[in-house]
C-alpha cells in the first residue's frame, strides 16, 4: 500500500510539472497577444460604416416607395365565396355524421337484440337443468 501512494504522488507530481511547463512555453515564451485580436480590429470599423450605409439606402427607399391599393370589394367577394363553401362542407359533414351514427345506433340496437336472445336461451337453459 505504500508503494502505491508514493506512486500516484509521484504520477500528479509529474503531471503537474508537465502543465506548469506547457502553461510557461505557451504564455510566456510565445507571446503573441496580438495575434489572437488581429482579425478583429477591422470589423468594429465595418460596423460603423455598415449602419451609415444601411441608413443611406433606407432614406432613398422610402422616397421611392410605392403603396398597393387594395380592392376592398375583390375582398369581400373573396370572403363570402370561402364562407359559402365552408357553409358547404359543414352541411356535407353533417350528412356524413349523422348517417355514421343512424348505422352504428342500427348496430348497437341489433347486437342488443342479439344479447337479449342468448340470455334469454341460456336462462331457460338453466331453468331446464335446474328442474331435472
Amino acid at each position: 500500500m505504500k508503494k502505491f501512494g508514493k506512486f500516484v504522488v509521484a504520477t500528479l507530481s509529474f503531471a503537474a510539472v508537465a502543465g506548469g511547463a506547457f502553461y510557461f512555453l505557451k504564455n510566456v515564451i510565445n507571446k503573441d497577444s496580438k495575434d489572437d485580436f488581429d482579425d478583429f480590429e477591422d470589423d468594429f470599423d465595418d460596423f460603423e460604416m455598415d449602419d451609415e450605409e444601411e441608413e443611406k439606402e433606407a432614406d432613398e427607399q422610402s422616397d421611392s416607395r410605392e403603396y398597393v391599393t387594395i380592392n376592398l370589394d375583390a375582398v369581400k367577394e373573396d370572403a363570402k365565396d370561402m364562407a359559402d363553401n365552408i357553409k358547404e362542407a359543414a352541411a356535407d359533414m353533417k350528412d356524413t355524421v349523422s348517417g355514421a351514427v343512424s348505422d352504428i345506433m342500427e348496430d348497437a340496437a341489433d347486437a342488443a337484440g342479439d344479447m337479449a336472445q342468448t340470455v334469454k336461451a341460456t336462462a331457460e337453459k338453466t331453468e331446464e337443468d335446474m328442474n331435472l
